[in-house]
């Protein structure tokens, strides 16, 4: 039987529509997710990590309009970050994989300032957190807890009217 992986995702909210992601973690200690925001209109990720060492991405942020990625390594063979690149002031991140084919995020975009993640799942069927769905300006995440060691989360957050 495979192992319970319980997921929590606590303090998820926009504020004047600025995303604030904080405290997104799975109960096992294996994923750690911290500060994702949108400051004046600019990404900053930070501290995106597995306590395990599989995965390490800290410091991705724009500085006036620029993108700049640091640290983006492999460790034990897992990691391997590709296409990383600003689209007219948008940013686009593509093919981020773990090579023993656990994971694969494509389409992180900010569509019209504001930040929109797609397409995040596994290749080996262990994916089952789906539907986020901003409500009056708020974040919602609504989630299932998939029955292995493999997850994500789908964030959206659409654009005003």
């Amino acid at each position: 039987m495979a192992d319970r992986w319980d997921t929590v995702v606590t303090v998820t909210k926009s504020i004047d529509e600025i995303l604030v992601a904080t405290d997104t973690k799975s109960i096992d200690e294996r994923l750690v997710v911290t500060d994702t925001k949108l400051i004046d209109e600019r990404l900053v990720v930070t501290d995106t990590k597995l306590t395990e060492e599989r995965l390490v991405v800290t410091d991705t942020k724009p500085i006036d309009e620029t993108l700049v990625v640091t640290e983006k390594k492999s460790i034990d063979e897992r990691l391997v970050v590709t296409d990383t690149k600003l689209i007219d002031e948008r940013l686009v991140v593509t093919d981020t994989e773990l090579t023993d084919e656990s994971l694969v995020v494509t389409d992180t975009k900010i569509t019209d300032e504001r930040l929109v993640v797609t397409d995040t799942k596994p290749i080996d069927e262990t994916l089952v957190v789906t539907d986020t769905n901003p409500i009056d300006e708020r974040l919602v995440v609504n989630y299932t807890e998939p029955t292995y060691k493999s997850a994500c989360v789908i964030f959206k957050l659409i654009p005003l009217s």
